[in-house]
């Protein structure tokens, strides 16, 4: 595919004219175009994967469907004749023609800044077989040749350089303040700070003040430390991240910590996140170690079956093997409903439960020759333990018990929120 060169009147805002405005889907991988508004003229290249964030004039970005591709501004010069580059520098070819010289900026300014060579009214070269030195700058035979050359900085061993105690002044990254490095305090004598790093390029990087008594060493694992951004990334590295190596703190856990311990104990809560202590005993154990509630019956030694339930829906005379811990259950009683109990004997007991709210009363009536007790007051003899008007839910109990060598009468107890009432005979 061919390359195009296209033309625009301005730079950004997707407006007719607009090197912005040109679609992204018609580009292709090294385009150019050239803008040329009132007072400036610019070229620029595409790059079909720069995905880089737009800048005016340096970076644009197609208005629709850019992607990744983004107009690079190569060079652009104005009615003034003030000609500028990218940041990518000035080319010069070598005078091999085979490499570049390329003259760039080191470092980012905050405004327009002027380098200015002075000359005089004669040619004149710079040679440098280094970086300048400062025995260079201030060496005059060097300043006043016409085609200087500097070498690096040597700074003789016994000398050193003395700097007033306002510090030693370095600019900042971007040159915009100076770390100033001071003495702290007053010294009796000469004193040497050493700084070992071994043979490798290392970085001092401080967050905050901190005081070092003596000479200290760093070791391998100690670095692994002071190189961490904050104090989740030291526990990670301490093996100690709170929640996966380590427990949270937790008001509970330290109320448990209080308590004292000892033998046959268990531990149980209060209020929140307070705990306390109560007894364990053995048996207990042999009840919580159950599965089910089978297993704790068995434990426990009692039936595992429950109570048959005996449907009476009309006047009838119960038998002793339906009052043996049965239920008595009236579903589908249409009248008044008289259960008359049997022979008052050792053993005998059940519970009657309402289940169908009758047309009339349930009567619960003792037989020949036995008595009915309701809630512990004795009833006439041949009187009726009843429920006047049956609500499903009703229920009372009876049981059979001894008042004689050879006897035994009924008491009847009335269920919860359920009314029995002598009936008469």
């Amino acid at each position: 595919m061919s390359l195009k060169n296209y033309s625009a009147t301005s730079l950004i805002g997707g407006g007719s004219g607009a090197l912005d405005s040109i679609s992204g889907t018609t580009l292709t991988d090294l385009d150019s175009a050239m803008v040329f508004t009132a007072d400036t003229f610019y070229f620029y290249i595409l790059d079909d994967d720069s995905a880089a964030a737009e800048s005016s004039p340096d970076i644009i970005e197609p208005a629709a469907v850019s992607g990744n591709k983004r107009w690079i501004l190569i060079f652009s010069v104005g009615t003034s004749g003030v000609v500028t580059l990218s940041n990518t520098g000035l080319h010069l070819l070598d005078t091999g023609g085979n490499h570049d010289l390329i003259i760039k900026p080191g470092s980012d300014v905050t405004a327009d800044r002027t380098l200015t060579l002075t000359t005089g009214d004669s040619d004149r070269t710079i040679t440098l077989s280094g970086n300048p030195t400062l025995a260079d700058w201030f060496d005059q035979a060097v300043k006043a040749a016409s085609s200087p050359t500097f070498a690096d900085v040597t700074i003789a061993a016994a000398a050193g350089i003395t700097f007033a105690n306002s510090g030693l002044h370095v600019l900042d990254t971007n040159a915009s303040h100076d770390l100033i490095i001071t003495p702290g305090s007053d010294l009796t004598a000469d004193r040497i700070f050493t700084i070992t790093t071994g043979d490798a390029d290392r970085t001092i990087t401080l967050s905050g003040n901190f005081t070092v008594a003596g000479a200290t060493t760093i070791s391998a694992y100690g670095a692994t430390l002071t190189d961490d951004a904050n104090a989740s990334a030291a526990q990670t590295t301490l093996g100690l991240v709170i929640g996966t190596n380590v427990q949270a703190y937790d008001a509970f856990l330290t109320s448990i910590a209080a308590l004292g311990t000892a033998a046959d104990k268990m531990v149980y809560s209060t209020a929140a996140d307070t705990a306390a202590e109560t007894a364990l005993t053995a048996f207990a154990r042999t009840i919580l170690d159950d599965a089910d509630a089978a297993a704790v019956r068995s434990t426990l030694g009692v039936a595992t079956t429950l109570p048959t339930e005996v449907i009476q829906a009309a006047t009838d005379t119960l038998t002793a093997a339906e009052c043996s811990g049965t239920f008595i259950n009236n579903y589908g009683q249409g009248a008044a409903n008289t259960q008359t109990l049997p022979a008052a004997a050792v053993g005998l007991n059940g519970i009657v439960h309402i289940a169908t709210a009758g047309a009339g009363a349930f009567h619960l009536k003792a037989g020949a020759g036995d008595k009915i007790y309701l809630n512990g007051i004795a009833l006439d003899d041949g009187d009726k333990a009843s429920i006047a008007t049956p609500a499903v839910g009703n229920s009372m109990t009876f049981w059979s018990f001894q008042t004689g060598a050879a006897a035994f009468d009924w008491m009847v107890v009335s269920g919860a929120a359920t009314t029995v009432t002598d009936g008469g005979a």
